[in-house]
């Protein structure tokens, strides 16, 4: 056989190893299957179908409701509309911001934003996972919340009344004084997200000036007392 057929028979043959290995490498491993990796490798559409597929599979897992159903404190309004980039933004987003929980399975996501009681915060397990799951779904359908529990303070209404009337962020009160380490634990994963993006929609610490403009107010009043 000639030296130049030689050549192009071996350069023919690493050529197609490579293409079999990169394939090979594309496609995700039994460990990654179902999980944070290999949905990241997704692209839009992908994911947007699976979601869709996910629905039409899990009939008893009703997120035709969605985002409505799934915000905090059960909002009566209802919406047949699927806001299926909703889900899968905040999917995305907390496997992003989160790679050591990328080995929980996607479909284990999705069930846990759809099946959101907000009667059972102190029953959750991983409270803060979950508080932070939430606001990212609630962030993508663009919606702003804060969780306040504990003893409010004195001016808690107007601040709650600023944030509101100024910004559009809701306040919600998912205990009182007496808190579980659960309850303690969701708010801590829900604000640390809401209240970051808050603050890069509107470039500074609303929740900051909410807050002092609501005591200086309050201190006005008695002031005049």
């Amino acid at each position: 056989m000639p030296c130049s057929e030689q050549v192009r028979n071996r350069f023919l043959i690493i050529v197609g190893l490579t293409f079999s290995l990169v394939s090979l490498t594309a496609q995700s491993s039994p460990e990654q299957q179902g999980k944070g990796d290999e949905w990241l490798a997704w692209d839009s559409d992908t994911k947007r179908n699976y979601i869709c597929e996910f629905i039409k599979a899990h009939r008893s897992v009703d997120l035709s409701e969605a985002p409505q159903r799934q915000f905090i404190g059960g909002d009566t309004k209802r919406s047949s509309r699927l806001d299926v980039n909703a889900y899968a933004t905040a999917i995305s987003d907390f496997y992003s911001f989160h790679p050591e929980y990328r080995s929980i399975t996607f479909s284990n996501l999705l069930t846990r934003l759809n099946d959101y009681d907000y009667g059972a915060v102190e029953k959750k397990v991983d409270g803060e996972m979950e508080g932070d799951l939430l606001a990212r779904f609630d962030i993508a359908s663009g919606r702003y919340r804060v969780l306040t529990l504990g003893l409010p303070v004195p001016f808690h209404r107007e601040y709650v009344r600023l944030l509101l009337d100024r910004y559009g962020i809701e306040s919600h009160a998912i205990a009182g004084c007496a808190f579980s380490e659960s309850e303690g634990a969701f708010a801590r994963g829900y604000n640390s997200v809401s209240q970051e993006a808050a603050k890069r929609k509107f470039g500074r610490d609303v929740f900051a000036e909410c807050l002092e403009d609501a005591y200086k107010a309050w201190a006005a009043k008695r002031q005049r007392r």
